[in-house]
């Protein structure tokens, strides 16, 4: 596909080459970065922390925001604790340390900041469905401590991952649950906590199992930064781990703002799920086009990539990439968010509804 360079952050519309375009693409979610009042948070939190904390998390000076956002972060993902750094990829592979003394077994697709470094994925079975059968065995068998990896939800087929499995995991092992919920938190679980919760009630109390849920805040969220969410006693392990306390943080002015705009969020996923269920209920079935989702979620995946051109050619950019190699097909999805209003999603189902021939 052809790469589209901008100067400016696209919003449900975008400027290609001076010309309008509607936007179904990106991870906003959201749509933070154009919600007036977050900006103005962040604004503020700017005015009280600057730009930049420039110091270790574990410095003797430290400042109390952190602490706030994470028992607040902990409480809405049902976590006993949680921790934030500087990026998805870094809370994954603090996470991946933490744990390199454990087999790691990889589901498929596997997002690659669960990766272990240095070594290539190797998942086990083709799909989830042959996964979730083997995985209770591997187990079962297991004589070693074990991590399974794997991502909350596959956004980028818009498939739902069966986690019934996780019910029939040995109790008395030394299992860790590795989740990556990038894609969820925000907008999925009790107001948008997540899986966290979820999984830990299969889980079940009477398990050693331990949960441990890494996320990017970069999307739905709309903050630059990461967090993992676990039991206190492995949240504090992993902040005095030297990949940790040497990097610098998160930027303290937008945990600011995430707190006091919680308001926003709120009234954001409201607007998302409208904008989902109109979609839903104005596209109609058809023998050319193919399009997969997951029930209240922003993502329709096709495999029909000439849609892109298709769309592009009635000024509507959508989601269409190699991934996660530059060999592989290409991803083709449209990406509702919360900005778009009822008349560009009605004119992006119309477009959708004459398509007449195979795109």
């Amino acid at each position: 596909m052809t790469t589209t360079i901008i100067d400016h952050l696209p919003s449900r519309i975008l400027h290609i080459n001076g010309i309008e375009h509607l936007f179904f693409s990106g991870t906003s979610y959201l749509g933070m970065g154009h919600q007036a009042q977050f900006r103005a948070a962040l604004m503020e939190g700017m005015v009280q922390y600057g730009t930049v904390f420039s110091a270790s998390r574990n410095n003797n000076l430290q400042l109390k925001i952190y602490e706030e956002a994470e028992n607040f972060i902990a409480h809405w993902a049902g976590s006993e604790a949680a921790l934030t750094v500087s990026s998805g990829l870094a809370a994954g592979q603090l996470a991946v340390q933490y744990l390199s003394n454990q087999r790691i077994i990889l589901a498929p697709s596997t997002h690659p900041a669960i990766w272990q470094p240095n070594a290539p994925p190797q998942y086990l079975g083709q799909n989830f469905a042959e996964f979730s059968e083997r995985i209770i065995e591997v187990a079962h068998e297991t004589t070693e401590s074990l991590t399974i990896a794997t991502n909350a939800i596959d956004p980028l087929r818009g498939e739902n991952i069966d986690f019934s499995w996780v019910k029939n995991l040995p109790k008395d092992k030394n299992i860790t649950l590795l989740l990556d919920d990038s894609h969820c938190i925000g907008i999925t679980g009790t107001e948008g906590g997540g899986i966290f919760s979820k999984i830990k009630n299969d889980i079940g109390s009477d398990s050693q199992v331990r949960l441990i849920v890494i996320a990017s805040l970069a999307k739905a969220v709309g903050i630059p930064g990461g967090v993992i969410l676990s039991d206190s006693n492995t949240i504090a392990t992993i902040r005095q781990m030297p990949l940790f306390v040497g990097a610098s943080p998160i930027v303290p002015a937008y945990l600011f703002a995430f707190l006091k705009a919680q308001p926003v969020y709120n009234l954001a996923r409201e607007r998302l799920q409208m904008n989902i269920k109109q979609f839903k209920n104005s596209i109609q079935p058809s023998t050319h086009l193919a399009i997969s989702s997951l029930p209240n979620y922003p993502v329709f995946f096709t495999s029909q990539s000439k849609l892109f051109s298709f769309l592009l050619n009635h000024k509507i950019l959508i989601s269409s990439f190699s991934y996660p190699k530059p060999t592989d097909p290409p991803l083709t999805r449209i990406i509702l968010s919360a900005l778009h209003s009822e008349a560009d999603i009605a004119f992006l189902v119309e477009k959708l509804n004459h398509l007449n021939t195979i795109v």
